[in-house]
């Protein structure tokens, strides 16, 4: 081992278990240190920095001389004393941490991301190490990183700081760059670049190699500019752009011409003026100042915000990433000395810094009211489209590109790159510059991967497992980025992208969206490879549980040091359960427990996490207990998915069974045992259950139908049970009175095709899920203790049975069947006397009830809760998830936390944070409890936490259910007599309270202390408390001083939203909340579809609301703070949602379901139909009404989706999209973009809608008079005629079956099929051909508003702002009225629910829609096709008083608008 190395392994063992023999002499020369060497130390650090100083002037003035690139010698001067400075900084740290400590086992407290110093790492001898410092050298001696940026301070960063500008003689391109956002804004780029840009050389005797980089950037984002930014794209660039930009590339050693990520991404930033560093010095990319709000943009493209937080965000992230290369140097040197210690905490620490990337990504707020936001449809229209590389086999700046995500992929071994993503990623890696390659080449040489995996050290594995888990799961790195991508191409697709950065094309037809989220997801998945996959789930060791009632803390003792969290994480807990549960399924099934199930796929990876099922091996499927895959099975509550399972594949009891009527899964199989006339149901061979097949016996199934359905036909209870059992093509029966031959030949082959034909016991069941729960502490090292705060979850449910086994036994199965069946009979002809339909399973609970006892109420207790608190002696199963979104603020930062029960939990972690960092910011700690008992141990902790701090905490303890207050005075808890209060009631009374969370909450602008408000608890208290914080947050009697008054009401003017300031808090993430599901109410509204689609207009946001459907509830979202952004929402206003909510698995997060659980207005109301009569679709398919009707449900949805798309477009008038922002005038670049949507609406989106969705309702309709009938041989009879008879089936619901005689419908085929002709007719006609040219002209107008000098044609700008302003009427007047037509027709199936559908009415009414929309379009073609357009195009002045009117007008309503509500407010504030 080198002397280098041996001196770099010293300082990693000083916080490492020591293993040599030199370690052992290293521990024992830093124990024997004195402070006397201690100050010794500190001295030579002072001369050092004073050594440095007086170098750093000689370099600058040596700079200011001679003007140019600084003197190789000079600046190896001062990088070599700077590795002189960290090693002495790193010594000296080490050995004050070493005299100070007592007990050697805290010495692995030391984290290698705190502590890790570039200089040590610089000396190991590894691969990576060995080549990174032949970069940096190179880097010094030449000046320039043009090879790639490399080094082991700023990681892929720039080591040299950016250079501000290019040499005299290329001053033009520093102007152009200058100019670039304003001429983009102006449309004035091309006529510039093509008549008045000189062409400049960029050889290299006429450009140093210095500036090569900001002369890519310049001329690379000018060319993107120039391709993108006209009407139409031109053939080639011009000379004086693409000759030097070739050149310049080649000079780079690029493989051809294009915008790299280097360019616009890593090298294009600088400090804001308070921090200035000359171009070409090293700096520090680990200083704090390196962050979005101290940076500005070197070169800009469009200067809007968007653009700005995008790229500087990737530079943020690429800062945080920067450790990552020292801390692989560490894990190589690791290898090479077989050190397991250092490799625990070198993966460890690069899980943290994978952490750190994760936090600077979400700094991309899809909200522009935050900090660090960004208005999605800016970014979807400007930065979105322009870096997509448009020479041929180029990349372009995508994250295909960067450079961090191949190095955690080679250090990780990723061992698949079969996706699409995956291989595309490859072919990324043939551009990296010369730098990124040799990196990952050195990062390859050593596996890390294998080193882990041949080691026994079981922490080792937990914490390789942990690193890959923190880079690649849902909850991880690339899970997030899916997450936020999929919301911003989504967007960005609607809105007119055609070309991801990736290279992959579609439009808003193809949904290119959710193919790319497929394919993120793929790649993602291929990075988990390496995990280890027989790591078990790490177990827990109850210390001590506390507390009394519901509300219980529970200490654990965690296994090991290799967990990390932070206040405000959570942690999963995967419950089992009980013996109980487990033996009463066992017998049930009549098994002994013991019998070997093979496992499936998904079972394998379930039990992987509980049990050690070993190796597959072969062929052979891994097998695993009966037993110990009911401990982990889903029995109660009864899943959804094992109901569906039963009413899909066992026909008859597909045709009685409820899933709300059993407690869990042992009751189903015991009532299934009941109807099928078993004692038990029994487990063979293999685990199948051979009495849940289907019985070789038709006659029993055909008397089953037909005994319990005597009123309606024969015919519809068969359809119904098809149904039911998921069969889409039913078959169309001649008489609705099916006989056995006719069962038999039709019926029975697709029961017998449908019915299980292996029914094992894991399709019936489900792996039980796990559930999260907030950590009630922060990180001890000491300790590693996790605490958690529990309340238990129960409610009681009337019993449906007490044991059906014990009474089969005891009257025998036949008998309690006839008894049932006379019961059935006898509540049967009540009902009808009452007109109530009685279900058969409630004929059974009675009869149960009645022959074992009067009716029983059952407790149901939660399954996870009460999992934690009964358990004494089992071990806790859990994995720890990074929440960053509920992570505490800085300790210097005022915040208030409120918390409603066990909300508690993450602010008593959020207190110890702030205790051990001696915080003297503001806080106030509001909790709501019922009974006072169930918070005692509680407030006795905080009292003792609180007692020998000296922290600035006010705590409020409300009791709401008993008349005594805990009161916090002097560091104590006092009893005093108060009347019970909910925290909502306390908050609007007390005024002094008011008047704090006012001040704190206030943003500094206002005179507020700019805090932060953190709430958790059930979804129902969340929703009240937010609207209290809104009623103080906007009363401005609060207010202390005039002047943050006045400013507030300026600001709150030019806001449409009433709870504008919250909107903004929440999105700037200073109010957040993590909330938990609590019983949702007893009694909703139905809303129709017809309803629903209202409630999809921005102007109705504060009055109606703005409405969306999710698993056919329907939620409120115009207050809904979306982690994707406001404008993804507004993509689904007035629609269902589920497809989207599911795609990004939303639909798995029990916070944001929570959180959407406040927003509850309603449930969907879906129109029932009877099954038959029986539509011909296609060929011999069917359909019925319901296939009619959702068709053209679909139709309405895309309609509404299209007039949502245009909603936001439109809204881009009103945006800063490039140059200066213009508040009255709508600049040139805005005006192009609006007509191309125009454009866009008419031939793209229009067009979707017709090919697919109407096309989809016309053959629908045309299924309507598709009928097959019994003639007779007879013609068919002119005349309709209906013959209704009312009719259930056993589930309960009302139908009316009709008889429907022959009708010819012969003429209203012709209709529909001239309806159709007439659509392909206008389409070719002139009309829209001219609508076309219109556009085209008016796009090309907008280009001819400014001259080169910034001259501007006035009253071109008013006319094609007038004329932009009468086509966005049209547009949504057309669409406003085809969604009021098929609005009318979902009233008429809505009207028609449960009643006999005239087929003659209905296909005339969707006829006569059809009818109306084609008559509208031709309108709306008719008024955009007039020649008028061009015509005042060219005779503008006789425009000019019209416009100049109609803008007065305009300006007179803001005018009214706005002085109407100062007076308002000036009127409010005299009388207060």
């Amino acid at each position: 081992m080198s002397e280098s190395t041996s001196n770099a392994s010293a300082y990693v063992n000083v916080s490492r278990h020591e293993q040599t023999d030199d370690d052992d002499s290293v521990r024992t020369f830093s124990s024997s240190m004195s402070m006397s060497s201690i100050q010794i130390l500190k001295n030579e650090k002072k001369r050092q920095e004073e050594k440095i100083s007086k170098l750093r002037s000689k370099v600058a003035s040596t700079r200011s001389l001679v003007k140019s690139k600084l003197l190789p010698e000079d600046l190896l001067k001062v990088e070599k004393e700077h590795f002189n400075l960290h090693n002495l900084d790193t010594t000296l740290s080490t050995f004050v941490s070493d005299s100070s400590s007592k007990d050697s086992s805290l010495k692995r407290t030391l984290h290698l991301y705190e502590s890790v110093d570039d200089e040590n790492v610089r000396c190991l001898d590894v691969p990576l190490a060995r080549y990174i410092r032949e970069v940096e050298e190179e880097t010094i001696q030449k000046g320039n990183e043009n090879r790639g940026f490399l080094s082991f301070r700023n990681g892929f960063l720039p080591m040299l700081y950016p250079e501000h500008s290019l040499p005299d003689t290329h001053i033009l391109w520093d102007e152009l760059g200058a100019n670039l956002n304003t001429m983009v804004s102006d449309l004035t780029l091309r006529p510039y670049i093509e008549n008045e840009l000189p062409l400049l050389s960029a050889k290299q005797e006429d450009l140093e190699d210095r500036y090569l980089f900001r002369a890519a950037l310049i001329l690379g984002l000018a060319s993107h500019a120039y391709w993108y930014c006209g009407p139409n794209e031109p053939k080639e660039l011009p000379p004086s752009l693409k000759e030097p930009w070739d050149t310049v590339n080649s000079r780079l050693g690029r493989k051809g011409s294009y915008l790299s990520g280097e360019d616009v991404q890593l090298y294009n930033f600088s400090y804001k003026d308070n921090i200035s560093l000359s171009s070409g010095e090293t700096f520090n990319a680990q200083e704090e100042q390196f962050q979005i709000g101290n940076l500005n943009m070197l070169q800009s493209m469009w200067g809007n915000k968007a653009e700005i937080v995008f790229h500087l965000a990737f530079c943020e992230m690429a800062k945080a990433a920067a450790p990552l290369l020292s801390l692989m140097c560490l894990a190589q040197d690791a290898v090479q000395r077989g050190d397991d210690e250092t490799m625990f905490r070198v993966l460890h620490d690069i899980g943290k810094c994978v952490q750190n990337i994760q936090v600077a990504f979400m700094k991309i707020i899809p909200d522009p009211n935050a900090d660090t936001g960004i208005e999605p449809l800016v970014w979807a229209k400007t930065v979105a489209p322009v870096g997509v590389s448009f020479n041929k086999g180029m990349p372009s700046p995508s994250g295909l590109g960067t450079p961090f995500f191949h190095c955690l992929d080679v250090f990780f071994s990723r061992g698949l790159y079969a996706s699409t993503l995956g291989k595309d990623a490859v072919g990324a890696r043939s551009f990296f510059p010369e730098t990124w390659i040799g990196a990952l080449n050195s990062i390859a040489s050593t596996s890390i991967h294998v080193y882990v995996a041949t080691s026994d050290n079981e922490e080792l594995h937990t914490a390789w497992s942990h690193a890959i888990d923190t880079y690649a799961s849902w909850n991880g790195l690339l899970g997030k980025h899916l997450q936020k991508t999929y919301n911003f191409l989504e967007l960005a697709f609607k809105t007119g992208r055609e070309e991801t950065l990736g290279g992959f094309k579609g439009g808003f037809a193809d949904r290119m969206w959710d193919k790319i989220m497929d394919m993120l997801d793929r790649s993602r998945e291929e990075r988990l490879v390496a995990k280890n996959s027989t790591l078990k789930l790490p177990l827990a060791s109850l210390q001590k549980a506390e507390g009394e009632g519901n509300i219980k803390t529970l200490l654990y003792q965690l296994p090991h040091d290799a967990f990390d969290w932070k206040p405000g994480d959570t942690v999963s807990v995967w419950p089992s359960n009980s013996d109980e549960i487990v033996s009463r399924t066992i017998e049930r099934l009549n098994a002994s427990g013991d019998e070997l199930i093979p496992l499936s796929e998904e079972w394998r990876k379930h039990l992987k996490k509980f049990l050690q099922l070993g190796m597959k091996r072969g062929k052979k499927p891994l097998q695993a207990k009966l037993r110990d895959i009911l401990r982990f099975a889903s029995l109660s509550p009864l899943p959804k998915e094992t109901f569906m399972y039963f009413t899909r594949y066992c026909p008859d009891v597909a045709y009685h069974v409820k899933p709300d009527s059993f407690f869990d899964v042992p009751e189903l199989l015991g009532y299934i045992s009941f109807i099928r006339g078993l004692d038990t149901l029994g487990v063979g061979r293999d685990g199948n259950i051979p009495d849940l097949l289907l019985k070789d016996d038709p006659t029993m199934y055909y008397n089953l139908l037909k005994s319990n359905n005597e009123d309606p036909p024969l015919a519809h209870s068969v359809a119904r049970m098809l149904m039911v059992m998921g069969v889409k093509d039913i078959p169309i029966f001649d008489d609705p009175v099916i006989s056995l031959e006719i069962f038999e030949d039709k019926v029975y082959p697709i029961l017998t095709s449908l019915a299980a034909t292996n029914c094992n016991v894991l399709d019936i069941l489900r792996p039980i899920k796990q559930r999260q729960y907030s950590i009630a502490n922060a990180k001890n090292e000491k300790k590693m203790v996790l605490k958690l705060v529990v309340a238990n979850l129960s409610y009681e449910k009337y019993a449906v049975q007490k044991d059906i086994k014990s009474m089969t036994t005891r009257m025998g199965s036949e008998r309690a069947t006839a008894l049932a069946s006379k019961y059935f009979s006898k509540w049967k002809s009540k009902a009808l006397k009452k007109r109530k339909m009685i279900r058969r399973n409630s004929v059974v609970r009675f009869v149960v009830n009645d022959l074992m006892g009067k009716r029983e109420k059952k407790t149901m207790k939660g399954v996870t809760s009460n999992y934690l608190t009964d358990m004494t002696n089992s071990d806790l199963m859990f994995s720890i998830n990074t929440n960053v979104s509920f992570h505490a603020p800085s300790s210097s930062q005022p915040i208030i936390m409120i918390a409603a029960g066990s909300g508690i939990s993450p602010f008593l972690g959020y207190l110890e944070q702030r205790i051990a960092d001696h915080s003297q910011a503001p806080i106030l700690l509001i909790w709501s409890i019922p009974y006072l008992k169930e918070g005692k141990y509680i407030l006795k902790e905080i009292e003792e936490k609180l007692r020998s701090s000296s922290l600035d905490i006010e705590v409020i303890v409300a009791v709401t259910r008993e008349n005594s207050w805990p009161v916090f005075s002097d560091g104590q808890f006092e009893m005093k007599s108060h009347p019970k209060e909910r925290i909502t009631d306390l908050m609007m009374r007390k005024i002094q309270l008011r008047k704090k969370i006012h001040r704190m909450l206030h943003p500094k602008k206002f005179g507020g202390n700019n805090g932060y408000c953190y709430l958790c608890g059930s979804a129902s208290f969340i929703h009240s408390t937010l609207d209290v914080i809104d009623d103080i947050l906007m009363d401005f009697s609060l207010f202390d001083d005039g002047d943050n008054l006045e400013a507030f009401m300026n600001e709150k003017m030019q806001q449409t939203s009433q709870k504008w300031l919250t909107k903004y808090l929440q999105s700037d993430q200073r109010i957040v909340y993590e909330a938990f599901n609590d019983k949702p109410p007893k009694t909703l509204p139905f809303i129709t579809i017809s309803e629903l689609t209202t409630k999809n207009v921005i102007e109705t946001v504060e009055s109606e609301g703005l409405y969306m459907a999710i698993n056919d509830k329907v939620y409120d979202v115009a207050s809904f703070v979306h982690p994707g952004g406001t404008r993804i929402l507004q993509s689904y206003y007035g629609m269902d949602a589920t497809t989207a909510w599911e795609a990004v698995r939303h639909h798995r997060s029990q916070g944001l379901n929570a959180k959407l659980a406040t927003l509850l207005v309603g449930k969907l109301k879906m129109p029932s139909f009877s099954p038959i009569p029986l539509l011909i679709l296609d060929g011999e398919k069917t359909t019925n009404m319901d296939g009619v009707f959702k068709s053209w449900c679909s139709l309405l949805f895309s309609v509404v989706e299209v007039e949502n798309t245009m909603a936001m477009e439109y809204s881009l008038d009103a945006l800063h999209v490039a140059g200066k922002i213009h508040d009255e005038v709508i600049s040139p670049m805005k005006l192009q973009m609006m007509f191309q949507a125009h454009r866009r609406m008419v031939f793209s989106h229009l067009n979707s809608v017709w090919t697919s969705a109407v096309n989809k309702a016309m053959k629908y309709t045309r299924a309507v008079i598709n009928i097959q009938y019994s003639t007779g041989g007879e013609s068919p009879d002119k005349h309709t005629t209906e013959v209704s008879q009312n009719s259930s089936d056993s589930f309960g619901n009302n139908y009316s079956i009709c008889h429907y005689l022959p009708v010819p419908f012969e003429k209203n085929k012709d209709d529909i099929n001239c309806f159709h002709e007439d659509f392909e007719r206008m389409l070719a006609s002139p009309k829209v051909a001219k609508m076309l040219s219109n556009c085209d002209a008016l796009v090309s107008a907008c280009h001819e508003i400014k001259d080169n000098h910034g001259n501007e044609e006035t009253e071109l700008v008013w006319y094609l702002t007038y004329c932009i302003k009468t086509i966005k009427t049209n547009d949504m007047k057309l669409l406003r009225e085809w969604k009021n037509i098929l609005r009318r027709v979902m009233i008429f199936f809505e009207e028609n629910d449960g009643t006999a559908i005239s087929l003659y009415n209905c296909f005339h009414e969707l006829l006569n829609a059809l009818r109306s929309m084609l008559s509208s379009l031709e309108k709306y073609v008719g008024l955009n096709s007039s020649q008028q357009f061009l015509d005042q195009l060219h005779n503008l002045p006789s425009l000019e008083e019209k416009v100049e009117s109609y803008y007065d007008n305009e300006w007179l309503r803001v005018k009214e608008k706005k002085g109407a509500a100062t007076h308002s407010w000036q009127n409010t504030h005299k009388s207060s």
